[in-house]
């Protein structure tokens, strides 16, 4: 065998680095940013989500709508709501699918995506295939429903034209910069739905799994009208966390959201909340379907629902359907 075959070419310092930088697969569907070309396009890329950890705790609050727009991709077939807002002196983008003909007489509704690759557009193309599946259906056509997008998913992506960049060439660095991926992504679902919320008179948050937590911090700050949070929130969690880089790191966030803090927010807020755990799940939130340890923390609450069901990793359509007719949405 020829040694020299296993050895690498290099072929300079910018296709060294995106051999192994676009990893990640994209979505068929029109880009909303052109392709990168150089490192220091993937620099400038990263750089506008720079969100420093300190900001998040408040950013509700601190941050300022400074415009909306719908923009359309796909040949008019994608639509796409585009929020510019600022905090910290910094200035940041929102993003998330719309529909084509909002209707600000409706509730509105934001959904955030759990975890995995370009989960967004599934939802909002209402894909069976998605464990998203019948979110969308359960929130009815009686509430205008956006889902919203986080950076480099979906149309989003910071992408070379065949793949888009992966999980290890941004989350360490932002944490390495006082920053948090985690952050940007939440504190921009947050600004959706402020805007949301100067549009219609109620807003629904909804969240599956790590969307589900999202939807939980979203909604403790934003106070929205309700929230979902299907298999998202778990009080085993600060004490036993089985989590990777793919999900929620926010340095600081286990003190300032700890079990008592969230209780104490959630009981202090006008929001009705709904959590949810599947009895066909496995690990933490198998075992909140069984055993009730965040149902039984949250039940002195009185704007908590909180049950079971013999589903898996789910939004269930029928109780959450039953939740939102009940508050009138």
């Amino acid at each position: 065998m020829n040694a020299a075959a296993n050895e690498a070419t290099y072929s300079g310092p910018d296709q060294e680095i995106f051999s192994h930088a676009f990893s990640d697969p994209i979505t068929k569907s029109e880009m909303l940013y052109p392709a990168l070309t150089s490192l220091d396009c993937i620099y400038e890329a990263n750089s506008t989500l720079l969100m420093p950890v300190e900001h998040f705790f408040t950013a509700y609050d601190n941050l300022q709508i400074e415009a909306a727009e719908t923009l359309t991709l796909d040949g008019g077939d994608t639509h796409l709501l585009h929020v510019e807002y600022t905090l910290g002196g910094a200035t940041y983008y929102g993003h998330a699918y719309a529909p084509a003909a909002p209707d600000t007489a409706q509730p509105a509704s934001l959904t955030i995506p759990g975890s995995g690759l370009n989960c967004s557009e599934p939802i909002y193309r209402r894909d069976p295939a998605s464990y998203h599946d019948g979110i969308l259906d359960a929130l009815g056509d009686g509430i205008t429903n956006y889902v919203f997008i986080k950076p480099n998913e979906d149309c989003l992506a910071f992408h070379n034209g065949e793949g888009k960049v992966d999980v290890n060439f941004f989350v360490n660095w932002h944490l390495n910069n006082a920053c948090s991926y985690s952050a940007a992504y939440i504190v921009s679902a947050m600004a959706i739905t402020k805007w949301l919320q100067q549009r219609h008179d109620s807003v629904v948050v909804t969240g599956l799994s790590q969307g589900g937590g999202a939807a939980l911090l979203t909604s403790l700050q934003s106070r929205p009208t309700a929230a979902v949070i299907a298999s998202g929130f778990s009080v085993i969690m600060e004490r036993i966390h089985w989590s990777g880089h793919n999900q929620i790191i926010i340095p600081g966030i286990g003190q300032a959201y700890s079990n008592e803090n969230v209780r104490k927010k959630i009981t202090a807020s006008p929001t009705q909340f709904l959590f949810t755990y599947g009895r066909q799940e496995t690990l933490i939130y198998g075992l909140e379907a069984q055993e009730h340890y965040s149902c039984d923390f949250l039940a002195p609450c009185p704007n908590v629902r909180c049950e079971s069901h013999d589903g898996g990793h789910i939004f269930h359509e029928a109780i959450t359907s039953d939740f939102l007719r009940s508050l009138g949405m």
